[in-house]
């Protein structure tokens, strides 16, 4: 049930706030793109610097939080590298963007193991499944000038599904390591005999 939550809160959030709402234009806006990038780098830096010396969740979820960073920038880039496909392949081979692209997935590889490995995936996991999706999203919005439905009711119903999808996130991981720890031991001395 709160994996059918989590499809139908992301999915429901981005029918509401986009569908039937075209994108001003299609290339990227490089004030907004270079303020945006500075801006998710510096996060995700501070993310990993606050990380050192932490408890193992703590860690994990600011490992998570970067990797989320990580992983929106790079959705960002494809966009971008795809749309310079559109016009040549060439341009992007020899585009900025194709090689920040790489350099950012590596990143986030590496963001995503080192966020495994600090701590519990209950704490990792559901920083990387809300930041990623709602970073790309407000992204495209501030680089891409794409724009999302922004009457009452649409904000109302968009609030909606983000507090069902967070919810859902935080709580399945929540679900998948209660089910994944070991039964405790028995004790010896309450055994009967």
């Amino acid at each position: 049930m709160w994996a059918l939550a989590l499809v139908v809160g992301l999915a429901g959030f981005l029918v509401v706030a986009t569908a039937g709402v075209p994108a001003t234009h299609e290339t990227t806006d490089s004030g907004p793109a270079i303020a945006a990038g500075l801006l998710a780098v510096g996060a995700a830096a501070v993310c990993v610097l606050v990380a050192r010396g932490r408890q193992r969740a703590t860690a994990a979820a600011l490992l998570g939080v970067a990797t989320g960073i990580a992983f929106a920038g790079t959705a960002t880039l494809i966009k971008a590298c795809t749309s310079l496909l559109a016009h040549s392949p060439m341009a992007v081979v020899t585009s900025w963007q194709l090689y920040a692209l790489l350099a950012g997935g590596a990143m986030g590889l590496l963001l995503n193991q080192l966020s495994f490995q600090a701590g519990p995936l209950s704490a990792s996991l559901p920083a990387i499944t809300v930041v990623n999706p709602l970073l790309a999203v407000l992204l495209g919005v501030m680089v891409y000038d794409e724009n999302l439905r922004h009457t009452p009711w649409a904000i109302a119903t968009e609030a909606g599904f983000l507090v069902l999808f967070t919810a859902a996130a935080f709580a399945l991981t929540r679900h998948q390591t209660a089910d994944a720890e070991p039964p405790l031991a028995e004790d010896p001395h309450t055994r009967r005999r």
